[in-house]
């Protein structure tokens, strides 16, 4: 990976009915290839929870460390990406899903960012992905999923 990818991507092991929808050299490999400089980690987890699936946080550039502080949070203007095991037996066609809808409207988002205004990027934002065997559904900023 290239020196500005400071925080590569991290995997927990999963149960043993799960997989991951992407691997992790691909998912660091597409970072890498979009120049997506404010990613600073991505982490791929066991799924815990049935709306667990993929989903990106971007900490706002006027965030504070802790709410009695006065220094900036150290990942103001960064993003986090989380990505969680799917039923092992769905895996193929949840990997498809992934590389075909999920990534590309996922790095679209973050590219986007660059084009938002000052007053959008001083606070906290997400975007988060649920799939339920037949649509992808997104969410902005925790609102309702759409399709």
């Amino acid at each position: 990976m290239t020196e500005w990818f400071k925080h590569p991507v991290s995997k927990d092991t999963l149960p043993k009915d799960q997989a991951y929808p992407i691997r992790p050299n691909e998912i660091g490999d597409l970072i890498e290839q979009n120049q997506l400089r404010q990613v600073i980690s991505v982490a791929l987890l066991p799924k815990t929870r049935s709306e667990d699936f993929i989903k990106a946080d971007y900490q706002g550039e006027n965030t504070k460390n802790t709410p009695l502080s006065n220094e900036f949070h150290p990942y103001n203007g960064k993003i986090r990406i989380w990505i969680y095991g799917v039923n092992k037996k769905e895996k193929i066609k949840t990997e498809a899903v992934v590389r075909d809808k999920v990534i590309p409207m996922l790095i679209e988002w973050i590219k986007d960012l660059d084009q938002r205004n000052e007053n959008w990027k001083q606070s906290d934002h997400n975007i988060k992905f649920k799939y339920d065997g037949a649509e992808v559904k997104v969410s902005l900023d925790d609102n309702n999923y759409w399709g």
